[in-house]
C-alpha cells in the first residue's frame, strides 16, 4: 500500500526544479521499496509534508538529498558535502515531531521542531549554505 500512496504524491512541481530535488522527489515517491516486512510505512501526510519540503528547499541547496524510511515510519533527509564528513540530518517522525542536527568539523548541534513546515528556518539554511562552501 505504501508504493501507491507514494507514487501517488501529487505535488505541484515547477520545470525551474534542481536536478537535486527531482532526485529527491523521486527517492520519496519510490520510498517503500525498500521497507521490510512488518515496517511501517510512513503516512500519506508524511509524505507530502516531505516533498512539500523538499520543494522549500530548491533553489537552496546544490546537493543531493538523500531521503529514506525508518522502520518506524518516519522519514530523513540527509544532506552531506562530498569533500568531508559535514552534514545536515533532519528526522520527520509520523507523529509530526522534527529532529535536526547539523555536524561541522565534530560540533554538533541539535534542534526539535513540532512541524516540518517552519522549514527550512535560519538554522536549517545556515546549514545547508555551510555545506555547500564545504563541498567546494
Amino acid at each position: 500500500m505504501l508504493n501507491k500512496t507514494a507514487k501517488q504524491l501529487n505535488l505541484e512541481l515547477s520545470k525551474d526544479l534542481s536536478e537535486q530535488c527531482v532526485a529527491a522527489l523521486d527517492a520519496l515517491r519510490n520510498v517503500g521499496e525498500d521497507l521490510d516486512e512488518g515496517d511501517t510505512p510512513p503516512s500519506a501526510a508524511l509524505l507530502e509534508s516531505v516533498g512539500q519540503l523538499v520543494l522549500r528547499l530548491n533553489g537552496l541547496i546544490d546537493l543531493p538529498i538523500d531521503i529514506y524510511a525508518m522502520p518506524e515510519g518516519d522519514l530523513v533527509l540527509n544532506i552531506s558535502a562530498e569533500s568531508n564528513h559535514d552534514m545536515l540530518f533532519i528526522q520527520c517522525e509520523l507523529d509530526g515531531t522534527i529532529y535536526c542536527m547539523t555536524k561541522f568539523a565534530n560540533r554538533r548541534t541539535r534542534r526539535i521542531y513540532t512541524s516540518v513546515e517552519v522549514l527550512p528556518d535560519q538554522s536549517v539554511t545556515r546549514a545547508i549554505e555551510r555545506l555547500s562552501v564545504g563541498s567546494n
